[in-house]
């Protein structure tokens, strides 16, 4: 009787333990290697944004220093993360020259400066800079200046690490700003579109670093500015560059594909123009600005001749770069049980909060229940999104590629993505960058198909 009981109990063999053992360190593998992927990947893209930051800083002190009459220097001031070094460096005018053989001199801001580095990290990933950086001299000569801008780098090539590398903060096809500040040191805003005067709140400064826009610029009325003062980038204009009316700020280096019109705009780095150059009335330009221009220049007969010698024809004048890089196409949203799966629904709560729809539409209110602040939020629509509260306050990221994006409240800081443009429509409103990797940290979390 006992034998027989024990030969009837079902138990494990040894070939069901080792295939079952199997199976576990397969799947360990494969999650051992996509969480060691990840972290490269997160690794290297960090990498390429702190060697960029650091590059603008460091090209930003160079150009404030060259404003001196005369001035000296060291290389080892010029770094401020003690994690990057320079792996090669020449900086040099007519008679000085600084190198990592030779790290100090003394320079004349009368000449040119010639900067050409490459900065390296602790992972040995790198960065190049060559640029020049014009000084004082008056010079109504034709002159070839020899400029390779910073480039955008391709990455990995998918929309995610672009926004990541990139540091971007709008990118739509519009943008509409009735509010009081736009703040993004080292973001980079992409408007796929013009933007004019009647887009912008006549006395808004923008303070994104980097602006990009895929047509023409057209400000006049008003004190509207671009760039940013603390942290000058660059100014890409893809088409004609015009400023009337309004003493506005201008601040980093500009590059217009086709003509630029300056009336009455403060001039605060190098304008580099494809096409023709029109003065009127009494524009200012910088100690050391200058205009390069590769077309015609035109002015009224008895114009300053101190802002006449600041323009430079010059046959070399470089073209706006990269744009291509900077207009990437909105990657498809992923299907809807992907949505699912990953905890999105159509429920409204103030804190982590992640919504999915055909049009969302959130307000100060849950339940019935006044709520002003919604912290950390991920809002996906296959339209529109409309935030609307006089008070309302929001932190996080909205995406609408095939839609546009309103805001009307107090505050946002974040990201926005939205193929028709992005509208803020509240006097007032401060809209403040913060990095997508803040509130989405990995690219398998990311709600858009990629590579």
């Amino acid at each position: 009787m006992i034998k027989k009981k024990w030969l009837d109990e079902s138990g494990v063999t040894l070939l069901e333990v080792l295939v079952t053992m199997a199976i576990l360190t397969f799947l360990t593998s494969l999650t051992f290697g996509v969480l060691t992927t990840t972290v490269k990947y997160k690794d290297k893209t960090q990498s390429h944004v702190n060697l960029r930051q650091e590059a603008n800083l460091i090209v930003s002190t160079l150009r404030n220093q060259h404003q001196q009459p005369n001035y000296a220097f060291c290389s080892e001031n010029l770094l401020t993360n003690d994690q990057i070094s320079f792996k090669e460096l020449t900086i040099t005018d007519t008679s000085a020259t600084i190198s990592k053989e030779n790290p100090c001199a003394d320079f004349k801001s009368s000449d040119d400066l010639n900067v050409q580095f490459t900065l390296t990290d602790k992972q040995n990933n790198s960065f190049d800079v060559d640029t020049v950086i014009s000084g004082g001299k008056l010079n109504m000569a034709s002159k070839d200046i020899n400029v390779t801008l910073p480039s955008i780098d391709d990455g990995p090539g998918n929309f995610y690490d672009f926004l990541i590398a990139e540091n971007v903060f709008v990118y739509g096809k519009q943008l509409e700003f009735a509010g009081g500040n736009m703040i993004g040191p080292n973001a980079t805003m992409v408007i796929l579109g013009n933007l004019s005067t009647n887009q912008l709140n006549g006395g808004a400064f923008s303070k994104v670093s980097n602006i990009f826009i895929d047509g023409n610029i057209d400000l006049e009325h008003g004190s509207a500015g671009l760039g940013s003062n603390t942290n000058p980038g660059f100014i890409y204009v893809n088409g004609d560059f015009l400023l009337k009316s309004g003493t506005r700020d201008i601040y980093g280096d500009v590059y217009v594909a086709r003509n630029t019109f300056l009336k009455d705009a403060n001039i605060r780095g190098n304008i580099y123009v494809q096409g023709d150059v029109t003065l009127n009335w009494t524009p200012n330009l910088s100690n050391n600005s200058r205009v390069f221009y590769k077309g015609s220049l035109n002015y009224p007969s008895s114009f300053d001749r101190g802002i006449i010698e600041k323009m430079i024809k010059d046959s070399n004048v470089p073209t706006v770069p990269n744009e291509k890089k900077l207009n990437f196409e909105i990657p498809p949203l992923k299907s809807d049980q992907w949505f699912t799966a990953n905890g999105y629904s159509q429920t409204l709560k103030q804190n982590n909060m992640k919504l999915y729809g055909n049009t969302i539409n959130v307000g100060p209110s849950i339940n019935g229940q006044y709520v002003n602040t919604f912290n950390n939020v991920t809002l996906v629509s296959k339209g529109d999104i409309k935030v609307e509260g006089g008070d309302l306050r929001m932190t996080g990221v909205l995406f609408a590629p095939n839609g546009k994006v309103t805001f009307h409240g107090e505050s946002f800081e974040g990201l926005v993505i939205s193929k028709e443009g992005f509208f803020v429509t509240r006097g007032g409103s401060t809209v403040t960058f913060k990095n997508i990797e803040h509130y989405i940290k990995n690219v398998q979390d990311f709600p858009f198909q990629v590579n």
